[in-house]
């Protein structure tokens, strides 16, 4: 039987799975199950959030609405301006909306940030079976890389309108190098996902 050329051999195997000793027996997510794990929990936290953020600014469109609605008898209404009081009224309702969103993202990205580096998974990642952990001791990354992979997503996405965080988050899909489907943000940390149903699960609670 003829042999392929040692090239095409070398380039149609999957690349060998990167050898971690603090990992041994545990199994990685596929970066499919880690894009979908990011959906579930966007649903999860993302939905809930999106509301309440809404809900925050509900005052000041109340004052909106209201305001355009004591001037619509107005034969110039696209030229009436708003009372001092009617204004100040906005304005505080602007202030006190953005004060409750920012408490509200604050809060957010505090238990986001807590369970990934406390507990290693969201509960989107405790539905799908996975942890994030460190390649060095098996247990969840901690406080500052938790930030600093979550800062690298979130200035990304914003510098970029989204696109960067976008990418960020598809990474898994495009390393064919280590064999954990890691992504560029946990490759930064030096983190990989495991599947804590189909083999051994390295977290121990402290």
């Amino acid at each position: 039987m003829s042999q392929m050329p040692y090239g095409q051999q070398q380039f149609q195997q999957p690349a060998p799975r990167q050898f971690f000793p603090a990992l041994n027996g545990a199994v990685p997510v596929t970066g499919g199950r880690q894009v979908l794990v990011w959906l579930l929990d966007g649903v999860i936290f993302g939905l809930p959030v999106a509301i309440l953020s809404f809900l925050c600014f509900l005052p000041m469109l109340f004052t909106i609405f209201s305001n355009i609605d004591k001037h619509a008898g107005s034969a110039n209404v696209r030229h009436e301006n708003w009372s001092d009081a009617e204004l100040s009224a906005f304005f505080t309702s602007l202030l006190v909306g953005l004060l409750l969103n920012g408490i509200l993202m604050l809060a957010y990205y505090g238990v986001y940030w807590y369970l990934i580096a406390v507990k290693g998974r969201t509960p989107g990642m405790s539905i799908m079976g996975m942890r994030l952990v460190s390649v060095e001791t098996g247990q969840p990354i901690g406080w500052g890389p938790a930030f600093l992979r979550g800062l690298v997503v979130v200035l990304g996405s914003g510098i970029t309108s989204g696109l960067l965080g976008l990418l960020f988050w598809l990474s898994p899909l495009f390393d064919s190098s280590t064999g954990w489907a890691q992504s560029w943000h946990d490759k930064m940390v030096k983190a990989v996902f495991i599947d804590t149903k189909a083999g051994r699960d390295t977290f121990v609670q402290q």
